[in-house]
């Protein structure tokens, strides 16, 4: 397979470039979308954080989620890691059980509260013994009164 400036054939659409080969994209633009092309499926996929992923598949294996709280600096797994539980635990349709906030963009306790009980009453059709599962990543970004 032919590659061209750290792309590989078919990646065409990533990002435009000009005459001269650069992208006219911000790095931070084409990173983003590399990151979520090559994003593990599974949590056999993931690299790394042996201890942890062991306890994930474990939960993924019994079906019993309990509250996690996943910490650590940014780029080592952690949303990648419970979006792969998600979709082990919650099966094909895992995205319609699963609420994701970003509390960076969120970052009210009335907009997580409100989103967060829309969520809980829409009636879904789970898999039997699964719940809706709520995400809030960049939990650190919230006001103090959200955190509470």
């Amino acid at each position: 397979m032919e590659t061209h400036l750290g792309r590989r054939e078919g990646d065409e659409n990533l990002a435009p470039q000009s005459q001269s080969g650069k992208d006219e994209t911000s790095s931070t633009t084409l990173d983003s979308i590399w990151i979520e092309k090559y994003r593990p499926e599974t949590l056999d996929d993931v690299v790394g954080n042996d201890q942890v992923m062991r306890r994930l598949r474990i939960i993924a294996r019994e079906g019993n989620m309990p509250h996690l709280m996943l910490a650590g600096p940014p780029g080592t797994g952690k949303t990648s890691s419970v979006l792969c539980l998600c979709k082990q635990l919650l099966g094909s349709r895992w995205r319609a059980y699963t609420l994701e906030l970003n509390a960076s963009d969120e970052r009210t306790i009335d907009v997580i509260r409100e989103k967060v009980k829309h969520f809980a009453k829409e009636k879904r059709d789970l898999p039997a013994g699964r719940h809706k599962i709520v995400i809030l990543d960049e939990v650190d970004a919230m006001t103090e009164a959200a955190q509470q």
